[in-house]
């Protein structure tokens, strides 16, 4: 199995694993509102989302151009998909976290958006052949 076989396969069960506790939830297998949440811890797990969100997915798109991280991407292909499945493991924890937050305080629209935004960036990230032949460039030269 290819490197890119293998990022598009993890790419596919982390949305999907998303997709099927948004499911969950709307079909009422799971409790909507299920966690009781005074205003002021509410307003705590919404700044964590939001600070969460914001961190990670910047870093996550831009992953690939830290310098430390480039020169081991550029001479190994295994190094290249480890780093490649810890970007779509940083998009995914904001993505799960804004989501069980949604459904967990009744349907808060704070973390139902940065779900949303969250679910967007993920677009920007598919595993293709050229992505990983320029994400290898090295521009040390």
């Amino acid at each position: 199995m290819s490197v890119i076989t293998r990022l598009r396969t993890f790419y596919i069960i982390t949305l999907a694993l998303t997709t099927l506790i948004a499911l969950a939830y709307e079909l009422d297998i799971a409790t909507v509102g299920a966690m009781d949440a005074t205003p002021q811890q509410q307003y705590v797990f919404e700044i964590v989302c939001v600070c969460v969100t914001l961190v990670f997915i910047p870093v996550a798109l831009k992953l690939m151009t830290f310098k430390g991280i480039r020169q081991r991407v550029v001479h190994s292909e295994r190094q290249y998909e480890l780093w490649s499945m810890v970007r779509l493991a940083m998009l995914e924890t904001p993505l799960l976290l804004n989501l069980s937050n949604y459904y967990l305080l009744d349907l808060d629209t704070t973390c139902g958006n940065l779900a949303l935004m969250t679910a967007v960036t993920f677009l920007f990230v598919w595993p293709t052949r050229e992505r990983m032949e320029d994400e290898r460039i090295s521009y040390d030269k």
